[in-house]
């Protein structure tokens, strides 16, 4: 029976999975890392110890457990990656990073190099032929800033990878990047003709630094002999060309129809629309998906788990271990009342993503008195997060698209309170299923399409199951809906101080 190998690199955590044909999930392996933060408004990864060694520790947990399992590890005929995008390392000719990686839209470093190129090309013109416009989520700026601000660096580059692209190159030593990923790099990718635009390159870097262009379900090649000798698989093993975490996280949840909506709670919170067309938007992310001829738009706040963890790291017992703190804070939530006793809170605490676009954004505890306690502000933390959701969902609404069905997915979804918070907040149904490994199960899905002819994306739904469906409130949706609106207006009110 053929066995595929999903790996899934994201801010705080490599994720691994071992999935048979049949989509059975035989083992998981996790390991934690670091996010780098040299000062503030950056955010980087360690390409080696992060990328390269996470994803290699996973792999040889998996052959372990095929040999303790009599599962003959030549069976595992394909591997998947994908990783938070875009998260953008130069390469020299051997290889080496020459630096660390920069991730997404919580590196701020940008906002010079979006200006420059907004002046130079006119916001206009960048929208209409890149589809979004250039924000702190997008990768041609980050590009930009290495050449400028590391020009020695920016010299020695071969080619500049993302994550997921770094550990491909290692395991197979080709350079490529999936399209879907490709159009993060932003404005370098050229939607209408799916390469990366030369027009944009001047501005930015020469076209033959950046990576080979793939579908996310093409296989880019075999192992490397000699690596392949390392991790204990066989040479012919296939790897795929990748993806980002949330594109394998929508494919994972069953989120391939037109009309679906996929809802990542991570670190962050990301958002996927599955449309039929190719839209234009300043304020979101218009995007391909894994195959041809379906599209997207996609969007994403800035914190949202991490805001969670930068919490309990501040104000908890630290003896604690981290799932004991979760666990007390939410127990102490669930005390507060809906809408935190009046305290509001602006969870920008690393700027914010869609739709607001605003690096320089602040957080904000509001409406602070003597009696509040700190389970008023957890709970406050928890609601912040889903009225930036809201914004979100209502965006996509006003532009048109009709929202059939909502998928959430991502380790938030483990949280009972948050996501019936965020369906109380938005007034939303959500469906949550069984299968709560997310992005990782996504890409050993994307292996069987590839091996197998007669599968395409929609087969996906016979690997999963509905486990549980999340209906709002509706008494408490009334109540969220004043307080959202004193969300928006404390914003409004204090942007120009930030």
């Amino acid at each position: 029976m053929e066995h595929y190998i999903g790996i899934d690199i994201g801010t705080y955590e490599s994720k691994g999975v071992l999935v048979n044909q049949l989509g059975k999930i035989l083992h998981q392996h996790n390991v934690p890392h670091t996010l780098t933060i040299p000062r503030s408004g950056w955010a980087e990864h360690e390409p080696l110890t992060v990328w390269w060694d996470g994803s290699k520790e996973i792999i040889k947990e998996i052959v372990r457990y095929c040999y303790d399992n009599k599962i003959d590890p030549v069976e595992i005929k394909c591997i998947g990656l994908s990783s938070i995008a875009p998260s953008i390392v130069p390469i020299d000719k051997q290889g080496k990073p020459l630096r660390n990686g920069i991730l997404y839209g919580i590196d701020t470093r940008t906002t010079k190099q979006i200006k420059i190129l907004n002046e130079k090309l006119s916001e206009a013109y960048i929208l209409k032929h890149a589809k979004q416009a250039l924000t702190t989520q997008a990768g041609g700026p980050k590009i930009l800033w290495i050449k400028e601000n590391e020009p020695e660096i920016y010299a020695q580059t071969e080619s500049f990878l993302s994550g997921a692209g770094f550990v491909i190159h290692k395991l197979t030593g080709k350079k490529v990047i999936d399209h879907y990923t490709a159009a993060s790099f932003a404005p370098l990718y050229d939607f209408s003709n799916y390469s990366w635009s030369e027009e944009f390159a001047e501005h930015i870097t020469d076209t033959n630094k950046l990576p080979e262009l793939y579908w996310a379900n093409e296989i880019v090649g075999p192992l490397n002999p000699r690596i392949a000798e390392e991790l204990g698989l066989a040479s012919d093993t296939k790897i795929l060309a990748g993806s980002t975490d949330a594109l394998s996280e929508a494919i994972s949840s069953g989120s391939v129809e037109i009309g679906d909506l996929m809802l990542m709670y991570g670190s962050s919170t990301f958002f996927i629309l599955n449309i039929n067309e190719m839209t234009t938007s300043d304020k979101m992310w218009p995007n391909l998906h894994a195959v041809p001829g379906i599209y997207s738009l996609t969007g994403g706040t800035s914190t949202a788990g991490s805001l969670m963890r930068w919490f309990i790291d501040q104000f908890d017992d630290l003896a604690l271990t981290t799932d004991e703190r979760y666990q007390s804070n939410m127990k102490a939530a669930t005390q507060s009342e809906v809408g935190a006793n009046g305290v509001i809170c602006l969870p920008y605490f690393s700027g914010e993503r869609t739709p607001l676009n605003n690096p320089e954004a602040k957080g904000i505890f509001w409406g602070l008195t003597l009696k509040h306690t700190k389970a008023d502000l957890y709970r406050a933390v928890l609601e912040g997060v889903a009225y930036t959701i809201r914004q979100n969902i209502e965006y996509m609404n006003d532009l048109g698209f009709d929202i059939k069905r909502i998928i959430s997915i991502g380790g938030g979804t483990k949280n009972e309170l948050l996501i019936q918070i965020v369906s109380d907040v938005c007034g939303i149904k959500q469906v949550v299923t069984e299968n709560k490994v997310g992005a990782s199960y996504g890409n050993a899905f994307l292996c069987h399409l590839a091996l197998n002819k007669e599968a395409d994306l929609h087969g996906v739904a016979n690997w999963l199951e509905i486990k549980e469906v999340i209906e709002p409130n509706s008494y408490n949706y009334q109540k969220y809906t004043e307080y959202y609106k004193k969300f928006k207006l404390i914003y409004e009110q204090t942007k120009n101080l930030m």
